[in-house]
């Protein structure tokens, strides 16, 4: 491995390591009450627009820079926070128990 190659992975670390972080913080304000996270009422949705916004830049520079090193893999925190942002429906949990969910599967 070069040594480019060794700083961009190390940079990926970094930024992995900052998403946690920034995602953890943030869905523990939801678990205890604080909604729009998820984006499943569009009337709360500004409460998080920055901290959305953030994880959502952040996660797209890390898959572009994944991308540059040939990790194939997406990056699984920002997939799986894409992918529950929006649920919506009679049967979809409410944002603070989703939060609490994926805190205790994150800290498992």
């Amino acid at each position: 491995m070069n040594a480019r190659a060794a700083r961009l992975e190390a940079e990926i670390a970094s930024l992995e390591a900052e998403f946690r972080r920034k995602l953890v913080a943030a869905l523990r304000d939801c678990a205890n009450g604080r909604w729009g996270l998820f984006g499943q009422n569009d009337h709360v949705q500004e409460a998080y627009s920055r901290e959305v916004e953030e994880l959502l830049e952040l996660g797209a520079s890390i898959e572009e820079l994944r991308r540059k090193v040939g990790i194939s893999e997406p990056f699984e925190l920002y997939d799986a926070f894409r992918a529950k942002r929006g649920w919506k429906g009679e049967n979809a949990l409410g944002e603070p128990r989703l939060a609490k969910e994926w805190l205790n599967e994150l800290e498992e």
